[in-house]
């Protein structure tokens, strides 16, 4: 699977960058922006609006899991919504974070690519902290993923 690969490009590009440095990751599938959208506005947004700690990386949210939870586990038993709305899935396509944190996740993302997982399974994963995602976290650094779900 192509998109599988995204995870392992961006993890080798990441390592050149400034540990502290804000990115922001779209795949441009099923994510999209605003036409005003700035630099400037997604680090206001993102350090001053939200607040997004360090250790955390802000995911896309969306209504539709995949894979589905027919097919694979990794859409069970998801908590609701925090704000009431139906955007209560992770959405690999677009995140933000600082490069370390992005660096952590995206260690724990590629082990569990390789150990045959799902690519985005292994995110719904880790989102929830499911005991499935923990073993690939071993070893990396700490991270947690928000939902821009408002």
């Amino acid at each position: 699977d192509p998109k599988a690969l995204k995870p392992f490009v961006l993890l080798t590009r990441l390592k050149a960058l400034p540990p502290d440095a804000l990115m922001l990751f779209n795949d441009a599938l099923d994510v999209w922006f605003t036409p005003h959208s700035s630099e400037g506005a997604f680090v206001d947004a993102f350090e001053k609006e939200l607040q997004i700690p360090d250790d955390t990386i802000l995911v896309s949210a969306e209504r539709n899991c995949w894979p589905p939870a027919d097919r694979m586990p990794y859409c069970r038993d998801y908590p609701p919504n925090k704000h009431g709305t139906t955007y209560k899935y992770a959405n690999t396509g677009g995140w933000m974070g600082r490069v370390k944190t992005s660096v952590f996740l995206l260690q724990a993302w590629t082990a569990c690519i390789l150990d045959g997982k799902d690519e985005q399974g292994c995110v719904q994963w880790f989102y929830r902290d499911a005991l499935e995602s923990r073993k690939y976290r071993e070893g990396v650094g700490a991270f947690k993923i928000a939902l821009d779900d408002t």
